[in-house]
């Protein structure tokens, strides 16, 4: 091995093929094209989760317009919901941002 003699580059090439992931049975382009269908999939998931629950939330709002009285209850409820739907969305986000983060350092490591 010379420098400049490209056997990084073939080996980095005959990597492209190589089942190397995901316990010897993926490739790296598998192995990244199924982690980002995860990562649409979770997303998907997270936006519908909070799709719904602002939904519930808009309802008792509604509800609550509805009546002439202010009903402390119906306001606790739907600050407990809007900060649940709050947290779930921050802890989406942050299992996202780990399972990227992941991702590249697994793959700057095979480099």
């Amino acid at each position: 091995m010379h420098p400049g003699d490209g056997t990084n580059a073939l080996a980095l090439s005959q990597l492209r093929g190589a089942t190397t992931m995901a316990g010897g049975t993926m490739t790296f382009t598998d192995f990244f094209g199924a982690m980002v269908g995860r990562v649409g999939s979770q997303m998907s998931e997270a936006n519908n989760a909070v799709d719904r629950q602002q939904a519930a939330v808009q309802t008792i709002q509604s509800l609550q317009q509805q009546t002439s009285a202010v009903s402390t209850d119906e306001e606790t409820i739907a600050l407990n919901q809007s900060q649940n739907a709050y947290a779930a969305a921050a802890r989406y986000i942050a299992t996202v941002q780990s399972m990227a983060q992941t991702l590249l350092d697994m793959v700057a490591t095979s480099y």
